[in-house]
C-alpha cells in the first residue's frame, strides 16, 4: 500500500493508505493543537505525546478535545478519516 506524506508544524506525516491528506483540514487548529493531531494521527497515548510536550496529560486530552471538535469529529478514528479522505 502506498502512503501519502504531508507536512504539518514543520513535520513530514504519512497517513492512510492511497489518499493526500487534507491540510486545510488543519487551518483552525492552533499550533499546539496541530502537533497533538500529528501525534494522535501515530498513535500516541495522552501520557506520551504529554510526555514528549511536557504537559499533562489532562492538558493534551483537552486539547484532543478541542482537536476533535473543531474538526467535527470524535475519535482518532474519524480524525485519521477526516484529513485524509481527498485524492490528488
Amino acid at each position: 500500500a502506498r502512503m501519502a506524506e504531508m507536512e504539518l508544524a514543520g513535520e513530514r506525516v504519512a497517513i492512510g493508505s492511497y489518499p493526500i491528506a487534507d491540510a486545510q483540514r488543519f487551518a483552525d487548529l492552533t499550533e499546539a493543537e496541530r502537533e497533538v493531531a500529528i501525534h494522535l494521527l501515530q498513535g500516541a497515548t495522552y501520557g506520551a505525546i504529554g510526555q514528549q510536550r511536557s504537559a499533562s496529560e489532562r492538558t493534551i486530552a483537552n486539547q484532543a478535545q478541542a482537536i476533535y471538535r473543531k474538526l467535527r469529529v470524535r475519535s482518532r478514528v474519524e480524525l485519521a478519516a477526516a484529513v485524509g479522505t481527498t485524492e490528488s
